[in-house]
């Protein structure tokens, strides 16, 4: 498995699902279709060219529709894009999506995928149901319940994806991090432990003061070392999403952490 995903621009016209709301809890559906999307979604089944579409439980493919966006992680690699009405349908526009390589399996699952949003006409939904259809496609999704939203402070969140610029990386080892209640952190880059004291810094920022030993890691462990160690040494923003921590510097490097779970 390659561990570096570089976001890129994909010509995908996929005839979207969003934004007009249907009342009731009955079956909806119009041309193009124009039903009510928005939320997390979750791919139950899918059939392309007869064929279904292979599912990898621990690899689970997901649509996230806000707004005029869309978003999710197509077994694999994660998508998003803006949403445009093309020709009285409503189509993602560009989409950017992330480059990496995962086992066979999910990689078969993640291409059958793509194939078929391709090719998406129309949707109806019934209550937490929804469907999409177009040649040869059938795409069946259940809402997901959004996730609980963990605290900043006392969870001990777990490395899962380095941010530079444009670019994503994934994690090796076990990086992990925690704020204690009484001013004090702890953690690991993936091959160093730390130690150390964090402030809110009421802007949305908190200042993170991470103390380790000076030998340093070889790589590849060392260049995510020396990642982790930017970042939370400078002065990062901190947003919770439900499970999910971003770190973010102004000089456009990030942390993005998932709570522990239970």
């Amino acid at each position: 498995m390659t561990n570096r995903n570089r976001l890129a621009v994909i010509p995908l016209t996929l005839v979207s699902v969003l934004l007009v709301a249907c009342a009731g809890s009955a079956p909806s559906a119009s041309p193009g279709g124009m039903v009510d999307a928005l939320g997390d979604w979750q791919l139950s089944a899918g059939a392309l060219d007869d064929a279904p579409i292979p599912l990898v439980p621990a690899n689970p493919i997901t649509m996230t529709v806000e707004g005029t966006r869309v978003g999710g992680r197509a077994a694999c690699n994660l998508y998003g894009g803006d949403i445009t009405i093309v020709a009285g349908e409503l189509r993602f526009g560009d989409m950017v999506m992330t480059e990496m390589a995962c086992d066979e399996p999910v990689m078969r699952s993640e291409s059958a995928f793509l194939a078929a949003m391709a090719r998406v006409r129309g949707a109806s939904r019934d209550g937490d149901r929804l469907t999409l259809v177009g040649p040869g496609v059938e795409l069946i999704w259940d809402r997901l319940e959004p996730p609980p939203a963990a605290a900043l402070v006392g969870t001990t969140w777990i490395l899962e994806t380095l941010i530079a610029g444009e670019v994503a990386s994934s994690v090796q080892g076990q990086a992990t991090l925690m704020l204690r209640p009484d001013g004090t952190l702890a953690g690991s880059t993936g091959c160093r432990d730390f130690v150390g004291s964090w402030t809110d810094q009421g802007d949305g920022t908190v200042a993170l003061e991470p103390m380790m030993d000076a030998i340093g890691c070889t790589d590849p462990l060392g260049t995510q070392d020396r990642h982790v160690t930017q970042v939370l040494g400078g002065r990062p923003q901190a947003i919770v999403d439900g499970p999910q921590l971003t770190l973010t510097t102004v000089a456009g490097l990030g942390l993005v952490y998932r709570a522990e779970g239970p």
